[in-house]
């Protein structure tokens, strides 16, 4: 909500991205890949279970025992976060 005086109207403004640097911004962060890869289960059979147990905050910490198993990964949560 904003207004330059008491005399004008409110004005409502919305963010649309996440601000980094504020407060809430990790969780957020966190929140949306959480909720992401819930919603994206059915379609992918590796990257909402690496999503959901190996990020901290935006940042992927996994590994698998081949390199095809890796390239797969890598493919699938290239196409959920796009």
């Amino acid at each position: 909500m904003w207004r330059r005086s008491a005399d004008e109207p409110l004005r409502t403004y919305e963010l649309s991205t996440l601000t980094y640097g504020t407060a809430s911004a990790p969780y957020l962060a966190t929140h949306c890949l959480q909720q992401l890869a819930e919603d994206e289960a059915k379609n992918f059979s590796l990257a909402p279970e690496t999503v959901t147990n190996h990020f901290y905050v935006d940042d992927a910490l996994c590994g698998a025992n081949t390199i095809e198993d890796a390239l797969r990964l890598e493919q699938e949560l290239i196409a959920l976060l796009e």
